[in-house]
Formats: structure tokens, C-alpha cells, sequence
């Protein structure tokens, strides 16, 4: 079973963050700004070293894109499309425990095909 410890230590180790910092409910991403590949490069390894399964996963819920990009304001990328939720220590811990990602995310839709980066949907 994981302890809070345990999430902050990976945290530290994939942030480079003061451990001192952290409480159970610290906003991972507004307080330490850690988001985009960063905060993926955090959710990979807490998903490998805690073992935790992601595949319900969904990035654009919990942190902004690393790069804005200048037609953002005609295609708003995912994570402008909906309503954030907070990860923090505490609910990394409450996963980590279950050993499965299962957040019920809101219903919502993604357009087909990303024009600000012309790219299609993954």
C-alpha cells in the first residue's frame, strides 16, 4: 500500500520539487506549475514505478498543452474545451492505492482533427 510519501518522492524525483512543498491537496500543476511534457513525463512515471493502470487516462482534463499556440483563440486545444480537474498528492495516492485510474470524466467531445497543429486526433 502507498503512503503519501511515496507520491511526493516521485514527485520530487520527476519535478526536481522541494518535497517540504508539497501537502495532500497541493494543485500539481497551478502551484508548481508543472504541465505539458512535464507533467506527462510525471504521469508515465507514476503509472510505471506505482504501477498504476492509466488507460482511462485523460491528459487534456488535468493540464494545459506545453506550448501555446497562436490559433488557440479560433481551435481551442482539449484542455480549453473542458473543465479542469486538480491532480494532486492526495488523489495520486488514492490511485495509487486502487492500482487503477478511474476518474468519470464529464461527457464531452473532441474535434477530429487538431487545426491549430494540423494534426489528427489521437
Amino acid at each position: 500500500m502507498a503512503i503519501i510519501e511515496d507520491i511526493y518522492q516521485l514527485i520530487e524525483s520527476e519535478c526536481g520539487m522541494n518535497p517540504n512543498k508539497l501537502s495532500p491537496n497541493s494543485d500539481i500543476v497551478d502551484e508548481f506549475c508543472v504541465y505539458g511534457d512535464d507533467f506527462e513525463e510525471l504521469m508515465v512515471a507514476y503509472s510505471k514505478q506505482i504501477n498504476v493502470n492509466l488507460d482511462t487516462y485523460l491528459w487534456y482534463f488535468h493540464s494545459r498543452e506545453e506550448a501555446d499556440s497562436p490559433f488557440a483563440f479560433i481551435f481551442p486545444p482539449p484542455d480549453q474545451t473542458v473543465k479542469r480537474i486538480v491532480i494532486t498528492p492526495e488523489l495520486l495516492l488514492k490511485y495509487a492505492n486502487s492500482k487503477a485510474w478511474s476518474i468519470n470524466y464529464p461527457e464531452h467531445t473532441l474535434p477530429k482533427r487538431r487545426w491549430d497543429c494540423n494534426s489528427p486526433k489521437k
